[in-house]
């Protein structure tokens, strides 16, 4: 298996999908109500990747960025410092995040997650798929009034 996660990832897509400009653009056209912009991140597990983006990359995989599973204490060190980062960034852009931990163990994992969320009700665990169901529908019960959720 392949145990691969990045943060940062999920959350700088998140981000663009939801700001304005390129890639997506969200720009409200003139007269539109502002929208609340939410981000829902969910992870199964810790951080155990970074991007490579140096020559020895572009030469070795031909296509830069490469996701490497380096030395995993600098790695997690790394990816966890720009998820928060990234999450504070999102927040600041306007950006309501909630963050699922679905059957994560690590502590810091936890702890990252639940700083990264706008606040304490908005970061969730969930321990098997049972409660992963429940905890999206606690997410869309909470913006239920605001947004239309399609299937």
């Amino acid at each position: 298996t392949t145990d691969y996660t990045y943060l940062p990832i999920g959350l700088i897509w998140g981000q663009r999908v939801l700001s304005p400009g390129a890639p997506f653009d969200n720009t409200p056209k003139a007269g539109e109500p502002d929208r609340r912009k939410v981000l829902v991140l969910m992870t199964d597990g810790e951080n155990t990747t970074e991007i490579v983006q140096d020559s020895v990359a572009d030469k070795e995989y031909r296509s830069p960025p490469f996701i490497s599973n380096g030395a995993q204490g600098e790695v997690i060190t790394e990816a966890n410092n720009a998820t928060a980062r990234m999450c504070l960034n999102a927040k600041a852009a306007g950006i309501d995040i909630y963050t699922i931990a679905f059957q994560v163990s690590d502590t810091t994992t936890k702890t990252l997650l639940k700083n990264c969320a706008s606040d304490p009700s908005k970061a969730m665990t969930a321990g098997d798929n049972t409660a992963l169901i429940k905890t999206f529908e606690k997410v869309a019960e909470a913006l239920e009034a605001e947004i239309r959720l399609m299937r």
